[in-house]
């Protein structure tokens, strides 16, 4: 290894030196600008980026490192598009009707395969190499393919959805361990809600509810969990409503008995990760990424001091075969492109710069949960990839979480949904 090094330094000041004149120039960067920046014949140009939520001010991003990188190595300029999670894909469909499209298009299971179908963006197999270990060749089938082509390069890591629990007030109550009930197949809805109804509470006495089983964001990840969604997606690459499937109405219920009548889903404020911190909730539901980004960073500062676990999301009775709620993203290219296998170079740099970095931030977390992540990772599923076309039901659970009759509801949401759906299937003729 140190002989490595020497031999890596000593190259470096060859090049340095101009010793090897012909592969590269200092841009004065920390990359070195490549003589020849042409890709397949094709010129360096200055590509557009998108994703929202995105600061393009924070060097310390990986995202920003690699497209910096990136700049120095093609001499070329990125410009990073300023969006929110509320506007952005808006921006993606005006730049694509204008005719000068956002070259590198942000997408997660909540877009795809909609920004396929509607031509946002276009198969990459020829510009991104999907075998690199940077990257996730089954989640980019499973979740961003559509008609047998892939659209998004995914990241190599799936991110499941996850209970994160309170494992002192737990043991308190004298229940049995999630991870141990996941270990023994009895992780289950029915054996969920037993628990979170039982830990629902007024801890105080003064007559109100001050403490609840579930915080929670995503009320429709359910339907993952049930392994179901409220469209499918036929041979054809169609979309068509799921709303009579009985596995559909059933979580519905599940839903509506966590958020409306039996109320075991709560939380203390509006911040579902202040409310699990304060003891105010057992269970935490959220993505395994926000181990890394939120609750190791808030057990350090010490705005929690219990022990916590993880275990996986409760398998609803049409789930039968252990499949697990995850999420995935990555990166696709825009259709219209000028410069699709820069951008696609660009999509390869940011991918090995975030597997770096999540690499690096994994060294925190306990080896278990790791292990954990990495065996739900093998069996995902998702219902956003099929019900991203209707704004993942939504307004559905709108309905459904304040109370109203789930048959009523489903009733009055099918045109809606039907309009949205005929219109996804139309723009893919």
């Amino acid at each position: 290894m140190k002989t490595k090094r020497i031999l890596a330094a000593a190259l470096c000041a060859l090049l340095a030196a101009g010793w090897l004149a012909g592969c590269s120039t200092e841009t004065g960067g920390g990359e070195s600008r490549l003589e020849d920046t042409t890709i397949n014949g094709e010129e360096a140009k200055d590509l557009k980026y998108i994703r929202p939520g995105q600061n393009a001010d924070n060097e310390n991003d990986p995202v920003i490192r690699a497209i910096r990188a990136y700049e120095n190595l093609y001499g070329v300029k990125v410009d990073v598009i300023a969006a929110d999670y509320d506007t952005w894909t808006t921006k993606v469909l005006a730049a694509s009707t204008s005719g000068s499209p956002i070259d590198v298009i942000y997408g997660s299971v909540s877009e795809y395969p909609l920004f396929a179908m509607k031509g946002y963006t276009q198969p990459i197999e020829e510009y991104v190499d999907l075998s690199a270990d940077y990257l996730n060749a089954s989640a980019a089938e499973a979740f961003f393919s559509f008609q047998g082509k892939v659209y998004c390069a995914a990241g190599s890591t799936v991110a499941p959805l996850v209970m994160y629990y309170n494992k002192d007030m737990l043991e308190a109550e004298g229940m049995d361990d999630p991870i141990d009930l996941y270990n023994a197949g009895e992780w289950t809805f029915d054996n969920f809600r037993k628990m979170c109804k039982a830990l629902t509470t007024d801890t105080d006495g003064d007559g109100n509810t001050d403490r609840w089983g579930l915080c929670c964001w995503y009320p429709w990840a359910f339907l993952g969990a049930n392994h179901t969604a409220l469209c499918t997606i036929t041979e054809e690459g169609k979309y068509q409503l799921n709303l009579d499937d009985p596995a559909v109405v059933e979580t519905l219920e599940f839903v509506q008995d966590a958020y409306y009548t039996s109320k075991w889903r709560g939380l203390d404020g509006d911040n579902i990760y202040t409310s699990f911190y304060q003891g105010r909730n057992a269970f935490l539901n959220e993505y395994s990424w926000s181990e890394t980004s939120n609750i190791i960073p808030a057990k350090e500062s010490g705005q929690f001091d219990f022990e916590y676990g993880v275990a996986p999301m409760p398998a609803g009775p049409n789930n039968t075969e252990g499949y697990n709620v995850a999420h995935a993203s990555g990166f696709g290219i825009a259709t219209g492109s000028a410069n699709p296998y820069h951008a696609g170079k660009l999509i390869e740099m940011i991918q090995e710069y975030s597997k770096a970095d999540a690499q690096e931030k994994n060294q925190k977390v306990p080896a278990e949960h790791l292990e954990l992540y990495e065996q739900l990772a093998q069996k995902p599923f998702n219902d956003s990839y099929y019900d991203s076309a209707i704004k993942d039901g939504n307004d559905l659970f709108v309905l459904i979480t304040g109370g109203n009759n789930i048959q009523t509801s489903i009733a009055a949401i099918t045109p809606v949904y039907q309009e949205l759906l005929d219109e996804a299937n139309e723009a893919s003729e």
